[in-house]
């Protein structure tokens, strides 16, 4: 017995993606609360960069959100009250190629309070 309709899934794969190397990079301005998510990610030969999608999430449960829509784009979120940028937020971000290979790359503890305020997400291929 499938307790799931699956019939709608057609075109969908997960297979196929050697060489999808999702990665991000995040740079949080501690002046004017401005957080830069750049999009690093690698696609194999035959697929390309659809979409990133990113959202950051404070210890209170604010959220923003924002979407990169170039290869090697960015986009740039405002953190400003209510958000918390001094208790320490999660960065996700999910990756998105044209041929439906998905990656979700998260970060905790970014934050003015903390030595965290830029880095990498990824860059493992899978």
């Amino acid at each position: 017995m499938n307790p799931f309709d699956n019939s709608a899934l057609t075109g969908f794969c997960g297979c196929g993606v050697n060489g999808f190397q999702p990665a991000i990079s995040y740079s949080l301005n501690s002046g004017t609360k401005a957080l830069t998510v750049t999009d690093a990610s690698v696609f194999p030969a035959g697929d390309s960069f659809k979409a990133v999608n990113v959202w950051a999430i404070d210890k209170n449960g604010n959220e923003v959100k924002g979407q990169i829509t170039a290869a090697a784009g960015n986009v740039v979120l405002s953190l400003v009250a209510p958000f918390d940028v001094n208790g320490g937020f999660t960065i996700t971000a999910t990756v998105v190629s044209t041929k439906r290979a998905v990656a979700d790359l998260s970060v905790r503890g970014v934050g003015l309070a903390l030595a965290a305020s830029t880095g990498n997400l990824g860059n493992a291929a899978i």
